[in-house]
């Protein structure tokens, strides 16, 4: 990427093992190397496969060449099990900095992909060897994620807490069509169509929602199905069937920015059934929208939402309904979460407030001081 004047001739590498535009992971490489660039770094992203329409993803074995120096740097974002760019990673000079993203482990996959488990498999096993590489500083996406791979790296290593970067800003600024009356209300998911995302949960909040409690709502499933996953989303189709969802369940799979935004724009509420994530950029996205969330409180699903929504430890799709319908016809509870979220997402998450902390940790050699910890989960 080009450099602006300041950054003293060095460069930065931002590695990851596949680049995919609108990936979670691919979106932090992408803008943790602007960041730099911006400041005078020359930077440049790596990865064994995958296109992309605005970066320049370059073949890893240009690493080698790419990084010269003590004072270069080399930022490994880690989130599947890759021994060869592991590897490559640890023979290039230079400071060695790793992202943790987390791995989702295997059993969310093992019904429905042996690829997809056995690569979960491998990466969470390659977790303890990858942490004790030797890295000048980690960086992890949440709490939770640190104290997973906290207890694999050496002694004194430096660690902490950095949000990912994310594309909220531009979707924020998607042009939106006029506000228009809802005739029901409209609740909506966002995130692939995996099992680890709780799809089942949800359309069974969907089934009491509008079969028991009468709340004839709309839920809006947004997100790319893999191609390894269709007996899944086939699953999910025949329980909507089942259910009697059908004029109440949208898959939209894969959509613009100007579409999830619009989405987002005429959402009553969100809504996360998660069984795993390290960090759910979604929940960011809602919140910057002043979407209310209401989610269940699994794995860094609470420490994100920190607060500003309704979170539910137990899995209970009838009292998840119940909150859906109260709120479904509480505009002041809406208006109070929406508040709420808009302010966390101010706070917390902004690519600025990303943005000065990440440059500071590579100035300093460290990571900046963890963000503030965990929000209280707030019953519903």
């Amino acid at each position: 990427m080009a450099a602006e004047a300041g950054g003293g001739g060095r460069r930065a590498a931002f590695v990851t093992p596949f680049f995919a535009d609108r990936d979670a992971v691919c979106n932090d490489t992408y803008h943790g190397a602007r960041a730099l660039a911006a400041r005078g770094w020359e930077t440049a992203v790596f990865a064994v496969g995958g296109t992309s329409e605005r970066a320049t993803v370059r073949p890893f074995d240009d690493l080698r060449k790419f990084v010269r120096g003590p004072e270069d740097v080399v930022c490994f974002h880690f989130s599947t099990g890759r021994r060869d760019i592991e590897e490559a990673v640890a023979a290039a000079p230079g400071r060695k900095i790793l992202k943790f993203h987390n791995i989702t482990p295997p059993e969310h996959f093992a019904m429905w992909s042996d690829d997809l488990a056995e690569a979960s498999r491998t990466g969470r096993l390659e977790m303890p060897r990858v942490a004790a590489m030797g890295w000048e500083q980690v960086w992890a996406d949440s709490s939770f994620n640190l104290a997973e791979i906290a207890p694999h790296l050496p002694p004194g290593t430096p660690a902490g807490v950095s949000a990912p970067f994310h594309e909220t800003d531009e979707l924020l600024a998607q042009p939106r069509p006029p506000a228009a009356a809802q005739a029901m209300p409209r609740l909506l998911t966002v995130g692939r169509v995996v099992q680890s995302k709780g799809h089942p949960f949800l359309l069974r909040v969907m089934r009491y929602l509008v079969h028991e409690l009468g709340t004839p709502a709309v839920l809006d499933i947004v997100g790319k199905p893999d191609h390894r996953l269709l007996a899944y989303l086939r699953m999910l189709e025949l329980m909507v069937r089942e259910f009697g969802l059908e004029r109440h369940v949208r898959f939209h799979g894969e959509i613009t920015a100007a579409t999830l935004a619009a989405h987002y724009a005429g959402a009553t509420a969100f809504v996360c059934a998660s069984e795993h994530e390290g960090f759910c950029v979604p929940l960011v996205e809602a919140m910057a929208f002043g979407v209310p969330v209401v989610a269940l409180g699994t794995t860094a699903v609470p420490e994100t939402v920190g607060g500003a929504g309704i979170v539910w430890d137990e899995r209970d799709p009838r009292r998840f309904a119940v909150t859906l319908k109260r709120l479904a016809g509480n505009p002041a509870e809406r208006d109070w979460l929406a508040a709420q979220g808009r302010a966390r997402y101010a706070a917390a998450f902004s690519n600025a407030m990303i943005e000065s902390k990440v440059v500071a940790a590579i100035a300093a050699g460290r990571p900046a001081p963890p963000g503030e910890a965990p929000g209280e989960s707030s019953g519903g």
